[in-house]
């Protein structure tokens, strides 16, 4: 949705087999299977990629200097063999840096090979893992009722301020309104082993 062109960048990608498989690499693992393969930490083999779009960092490049596994920036220029972004959080927020393709490797016991994945170590991501972040801006959609325990607290606990926060709540048929409820569920347990899950309703206003 976010308007220019988009500029796409492939892989490189090879695999070295993992104990005593005795062929060769690119018979037992062609190129066109690596390609399709997506492991967590590493970016696709296309990556695509907008002037403007949110990413986040998939290394350490440079720990010391803010540039850590999560780093939230925004893409600014898109070059033939480098990427610039401006970074929107950590000690560096505001500076802009340039990123290289890095080789990125995925290993694990239970694969039989190595993944060598020659990438930028960028993924476009607009989500992040909230717990544990204080922000001084947070706005919470809610279009049904909470589902989940702890949900709501969850995202209202994150803001510093009762003025960084700002609830949206979609209306229903016979519902109040700026009401929601957080569903909760307590639970009892007897020394006979009974079990008790009573929903206890709470209202937000």
């Amino acid at each position: 949705m976010v308007d220019g062109p988009v500029t796409t960048y492939a892989s490189y990608d090879t695999a070295t087999p993992q104990g005593n498989d005795g062929g060769e690499s690119e018979l037992l693992y062609p190129t066109e299977y690596l390609n399709t393969l997506n492991y967590p930490g590493l970016p696709p083999h296309f990556l695509e990629l907008k002037i403007g779009v949110s990413a986040i960092l998939l290394q350490n490049i440079n720990v010391a200097g803010g540039l850590c596994n999560g780093t939230r920036m925004i893409i600014t220029q898109l070059l033939t063999k480098a990427v610039e972004a401006e970074i929107i959080t950590g000690t560096r927020v505001g500076e802009k840096v340039f990123f290289p393709r890095i080789n990125l490797i995925h290993k694990e016991p239970t694969l039989p090979y190595e993944l060598k994945r020659q990438q930028f170590p960028l993924k476009v991501s607009y989500a992040i893992k909230s717990q544990g972040q204080s922000l001084n801006k947070i706005g919470v959609y809610l279009p049904k009722p909470i589902f989940g325990h702890g949900q709501l607290y969850v995202a209202l606990s994150r803001a510093t301020s009762p003025d960084g926060l700002k609830i949206l709540i979609r209306q229903h048929e016979g519902q109040q309104v700026n009401v929601t409820k957080n569903i909760v569920y307590t639970y009892f347990l007897s020394a006979i082993a009974d079990f008790d899950a009573t929903p206890v309703a709470h209202t937000v206003d």
